[in-house]
């Protein structure tokens, strides 16, 4: 060892230049310099490709220049790099070792790489490390030492094994990508180009590096404006510089990993639960979902609920709409999300008018749990329809529709709402499926009707009483009740309308139908719609009546909380106002006991009237709050309006 001669390295590339933000990760990388007194400090540095994850440390350890007084070593591995018995022979000859001396084996050169750092204040970054054996070979042995590893991967073993610190490098906020953007492009001809540097940002989806390149395309082409190459990305697509770049994660995944990615891409890539998943991949799947998490492609935000890290998203989709499984795979996801959505509907309501089959299971045990899981899943439901129709599995399309009507009745998120019956209708019709295509197409009106569509409101609800008519043509099975359904709807259509007498019509036919098989749940909802509009006509004492006959003919929870809010309402307008709330404090309890929002919402706010007209101040604002929490939670439209 006398021979060797004591050099001081100074190996870490060149920091980048602009250099913008990074605050909280250059803060954690600094809690590395802490020395334990035992063994040296390993910081594993990990994110997407492009993400900016060597910029970030180089920067940070070349602003600690003065403090590692032995030098600083640096090593490139992974497919651009060497391996690490290849850096680990550079790291000794850096270190004083000469080529005569170099031991011959992978194990006598860590040795003595071990003896020639017992003592040494180094820094040693490791850029791209494939594993925990990369960095065990090229970590020193002095406790003074501290080692950064970059790597697209969590590499778990690493800081199980190692004690490794975890710093993940997330993709940059838009703002900080605009400021990088300033920094390379400046000059009258982007001047004013806010806007533009916004949405390259956003195309960009927070990677540095893609920034970089789209900087320096536009810095050395005067005839390319900011608005061309955006509208460039936008074409490419997941073909862009950002897909090049997560094509580079995707390389390392194994075929069944690399198959859930593009599943959970087309299924849309947002808090997917890992039970969807598996269905539509036909085989377990959680490991796979572990290995996309390790490279930074999902993350589990929740136990069993997963989801494609956003700048990946439309990566992923790309690949799954390329699958050559995707149909199958949408098939498969369309009839898991029917078999629950149906068993939640059957809890919901049991007795409902209904065309597609029973589910082959019932998991929940109640209307409450069943609208939980609905509230929680609608967001997935909602893609499922929309993947369903897009793939032609028509069936299953309008079967989803018509089960979501559970969801929809009490927690009317409109844009949902017409989205899945848009499809649903056009799935019915596809598969001669009338009578459902009529009951579809029903409450699609009710929902243009509460969005304020007028004109296609009516359309559908016209569309839906000549399908009724046209089942009951036919000997459609309840065509009674389907008739009594489509006149419904069209009478709500009128009430939103502004049109109380017309609806009084449509109403009183719907009722008739209803009483001509003495079916008591449609008798219910029929008499409480009539009085609905009596009472918009002004003519309380009647709307009274026919609200006293809808409670006495609800036969179910959910009929029994909407005739006793609408009798409580009427009683209000009509001054009774000790019986007025006892009905509707009865109303409410049913409601919150079914986890019923929307409702719960209606009758809170004729709680606050009824206060307020009392003079009960207070309680009516605390009543007004809680009724605009619940039509905020049902996505009602009451809530914009409080």
């Amino acid at each position: 060892m006398s021979a060797m001669a004591r050099r001081l390295p100074a190996q870490l590339p060149r920091a980048a230049y602009p250099f913008t933000n990074r605050v909280d990760t250059l803060a954690r990388l600094d809690d590395l310099l802490i020395v334990n007194g035992h063994a040296p400090r390993t910081g594993l540095v990990s994110g997407v490709p492009g993400v900016g994850k060597s910029a970030v440390v180089v920067q940070w350890a070349r602003a600690q220049h003065g403090r590692f007084l032995d030098g600083q070593l640096y090593a490139r591995l992974g497919p651009q790099g060497c391996g690490a018995g290849e850096a680990l022979e550079g790291f000794l000859a850096e270190l004083g070792c000469p080529a005569a001396l170099m031991p011959s084996t992978v194990q006598g050169r860590q040795a003595m790489y071990r003896t020639l750092t017992e003592d040494k204040d180094l820094l040693v970054m490791i850029d791209d490390a494939q594993g925990e054996a990369d960095i065990e070979l090229l970590t020193p042995s002095s406790p003074q030492a501290v080692v950064v590893v970059t790597s697209r991967q969590v590499l778990p073993e690493a800081i199980a094994g190692l004690g490794a610190e975890y710093v993940a490098v997330s993709p940059m906020p838009v703002g900080e990508c605009v400021a990088m953007l300033k920094e390379r492009l400046s000059g009258p001809r982007f001047t004013g180009q806010a806007a533009g540097f916004r949405e390259l940002a956003v195309l960009c989806r927070g990677l540095p590096q893609a920034i970089l390149l789209s900087a320096a395309r536009l810095s050395t082409s005067d005839s390319l404006s900011v608005a061309w190459l955006c509208a460039e990305l936008r074409e490419a697509g997941a073909g862009g510089p950002v897909g090049r770049l997560l094509d580079l994660s995707c390389e390392a995944l194994a075929d069944e990993a690399a198959a859930v990615y593009r599943i959970a891409g087309l299924l849309g890539g947002e808090d997917l639960p890992s039970d969807l998943i598996e269905v539509a991949a036909g085989r377990p799947v959680l490991r796979d979902l572990r290995e996309l998490t390790r490279l930074h492609l999902a993350c589990e935000t929740e136990p069993g609920r997963f989801t494609i890290l956003e700048a990946a998203r439309e990566h992923a989709a790309a690949a799954g709409h390329n699958d050559p499984a995707a149909a199958l795979i949408a098939c498969r996801a369309a009839g898991w999300a029917w078999q629950m959505a149906a068993a939640a509907d059957y809890a919901t309501t049991p007795v409902r008018l209904r065309y597609a089959p029973e589910p082959s299971s019932r998991p929940f045990s109640s209307k409450g749990q069943a609208q939980r899981w609905l509230g929680a899943h609608r967001k997935q439901m909602v893609r499922v329809v929309s993947l369903g129709a897009a793939y032609g599995c028509h069936e299953l399309v309008w079967q989803l529709a018509e089960a979501m009507w559970a969801l929809f009745a009490h927690r009317p998120f409109l844009e949902d709402w017409i989205t899945v019956h848009v499809a649903g209708a056009a799935a019915a019709q596809e598969s001669g499926a009338v009578a459902a295509e009529a009951a579809i197409r029903a409450r699609l009106a009710r929902g243009y009707a509460e969005h304020g569509m007028t004109a296609q409101a009516h359309e559908q609800a016209g569309w839906a009483v000549m399908l009724a008519q046209a089942a009951w043509d036919d000997g459609v099975e309840h065509r009674e009740r389907l008739m009594g359904m489509a006149y419904e709807f069209q009478g709500i259509v009128h009430l939103h309308a502004g049109e109380p007498a017309a609806a009084e019509v449509s109403f009183r036919k719907a009722l008739e139908f209803n009483e001509s098989v003495e079916y008591d749940r449609g008798i219910a909802l029929q008499s409480l719609h009539l009085g609905r509009a009596l009472l918009a006509q002004g003519k309380t004492r009647e709307a009274a009546g026919s609200m006293r006959r809808s409670v006495r003919h609800a036969t179910d929870t959910g009929s029994e909380a909407r005739a006793c809010a609408g009798l409580g309402a009427v009683l209000h307008v009509a001054g009774e106002t000790s019986e007025a709330a006892q009905q509707l404090q009865h109303a409410l309890a049913i409601a919150e006991e079914h986890a019923l929002v929307r409702h719960q919402g209606d009758i809170l706010a004729v709680l606050a009237a009824i206060a307020a007209d009392g003079g009960r101040s207070s309680e009516a604002e605390g009543l007004r709050a809680r009724a605009t929490a619940a039509y905020i939670e049902a996505g009602a439209a009451q809530a914009a309006d409080a």
